[in-house]
């Protein structure tokens, strides 16, 4: 794990709570440069990162370490509840947001849950939030809940592709298409090939 915040009281007790979650802190850094900079050499399973690091903000340095550690799952720890910046951070591909003032057991949880690939918001976060139209964050993160082979079938049937036509694609039998793109539509909760494919559109999963 990588622990990132300028104040070291936090840093430690942000370590103490990684331990007891049975993760090895393999850096620690004071800014948004040597985070990056770490996650780079170290591919930190978990990156911890406060919200308002130097020389860098969060969203920037979300989107580094993403680049430089793709596998990195990158929790935010802030002090604000949400703002332009926050949402920035988790397009970039954060997959948790833990504030300051929530009670220690949730940071434990959010290591766990992103660890394993699986979102985790602040029981603070404005429920009307996640449900926005904008759907900013909850798109964000309904694709963390596709595995990779989902988001290749998403990929293939929104580009037209039918389940004969993805499965030979993949080099795999026809009914296996047809179990993923079940699953798919369960998880994002949409009826049609055409909600299907704009949620690819505003996912970057394909390009218009």
């Amino acid at each position: 794990m990588l622990i990132a915040d300028d104040h070291e009281a936090l840093r430690e007790g942000i370590r103490r709570v990684a331990e007891k979650a049975r993760f090895e802190v393999v850096g620690e850094a004071s800014d948004g440069q040597s985070a990056v900079r770490l996650a780079h050499e170290r591919k930190p399973s978990v990156a911890i990162l406060d919200y308002s690091l130097a020389h860098m903000n969060a969203a920037e340095t979300t989107r580094s370490i993403k680049s430089a550690s793709p596998r990195t799952n990158i929790i935010i720890f802030s002090n604000i509840l949400c703002d332009n910046e926050i949402i920035k951070s988790l397009r970039s591909g954060a997959t948790g947001l833990v504030l300051k003032s929530d009670a220690i057991h949730h940071l434990f949880k959010a290591i766990h849950s992103v660890f394993r690939g699986v979102p985790y918001f602040s029981p603070q976060l404005p429920h009307a939030l996640l449900e926005s139209k904008s759907g900013y964050i909850k798109d964000r993160f309904q694709v963390s809940f596709l595995t990779e082979r989902e988001i290749e079938v998403v990929r293939l049937i929104a580009n037209g592709g039918s389940n004969k036509d993805v499965a030979q694609a993949l080099g795999v039998a026809c009914k296996t298409i047809e179990t993923h793109r079940a699953s798919v539509m369960r998880k994002l909760n949409l009826a049609t090939v055409a909600d299907l494919v704009r949620y690819a559109i505003r996912n970057n999963i394909i390009a218009l």
